[in-house]
């Protein structure tokens, strides 16, 4: 099951594409694979703590070319080759929260300049459907790259796949600004098509006060998908600049057992959490299994 955050430029689906990852791999029994679809220390992947990417020597016909070890670019690497299974996909992922948690980094160098824009579709379908095979959730952010100003894919100037919403097993999200032209524009497009294209809306940076709530929303136009808030959290991004997200969740979530505060952006990540689960119970992946923990893993 893929779970696709959209955005409509404000840069912070990066930010909920992560923080819905740890929660998942914090509180429930999913295994998760985090995919950094743009360049290498930006993206979903800045706010963790990781090494910086090694890279391996190789010869080849021409000159001697430095390979990264793991991430997008090597998964992508062996996808091209036919060489990616479930078998070896997570020798090229790096652990997050061990078990539960890998990311996929992002690029290092321009792949896509010298492979076909339909062969590397098909490559980056297959790393997918290798991952899906493995991986309970994959998750995968559509935005523009805050490192090169490219699209998802980066540094090409188009996305090569998965343009098209309501993809089979996908889960799409909208990230939109607390902001009346946003949804005016989605409901334009919502009456025009007469459906709608993603699954669930989140507003970033939420304020419950503002009189342009998510009641009041709701109200007014007739979407038939989940509206969740989440608000704007201070602390959170302290973390994610300090590149501590992971130590900043573990204490959170063990403090929302005495009650969960509305300010915070855990509040928001474990509702919009709890309704994900809620879609891949109903998808029927998952029937047999129970898919929520009470615990904190690693806490």
């Amino acid at each position: 099951m893929k779970i696709v955050f959209s955005e409509n430029g404000n840069g912070i689906s990066n930010e909920l594409a992560a923080a819905t990852g740890l929660t998942f791999a914090l509180k429930s029994k999913l295994k998760v694979l985090l995919v950094n679809e743009q360049c290498a220390e930006s993206g979903v992947e800045y706010g963790f703590n990781i090494p910086k990417m090694s890279l391996v020597e190789k010869s080849s016909s021409q000159a001697q070319l430095q390979l990264p070890e793991h991430g997008v670019d090597a998964l992508l690497r062996l996808s091209l080759n036919q060489r990616l299974t479930k078998h070896n996909i997570t020798d090229y992922t790096y652990p997050i929260i061990p078990g539960y948690l890998d990311l996929a980094s992002g690029r290092n160098f321009r792949f896509h300049s010298e492979v076909p824009s339909g062969i590397l579709k098909t490559s980056m379908e297959s790393m997918y459907r290798v991952a899906e095979g493995v991986y309970d959730i994959v998750i995968r952010n559509q935005s523009v790259c805050s490192k090169c100003s490219s699209l998802i894919m980066c540094p090409c100037t188009q996305s090569p796949i998965f343009n098209e919403a309501q993809q089979e097993n996908e889960i799409n999200i909208l990230i939109l600004e607390q902001k009346r032209a946003d949804f005016e524009q989605i409901n334009e497009r919502y009456q025009i098509n007469n459906r709608m294209e993603y699954h669930a809306i989140v507003i970033s940076n939420y304020d419950h006060h503002a009189r342009w709530s998510i009641n009041n929303i709701k109200r007014k136009y007739e979407f038939k998908i989940p509206v969740i808030g989440v608000a704007n959290d201070t602390g959170f991004k302290d973390a994610w600049n300090d590149k501590d997200i992971v130590r900043f969740f573990r204490r959170n979530l063990l403090l929302s057992k005495q009650g969960r505060k509305r300010d915070s952006v855990v509040f928001g990540m474990l509702e919009l959490s709890e309704i994900l689960l809620r879609m891949i119970e109903q998808s029927g992946r998952f029937a047999k299994r129970d898919l929520c923990s009470d615990d904190v893993k690693g806490a």
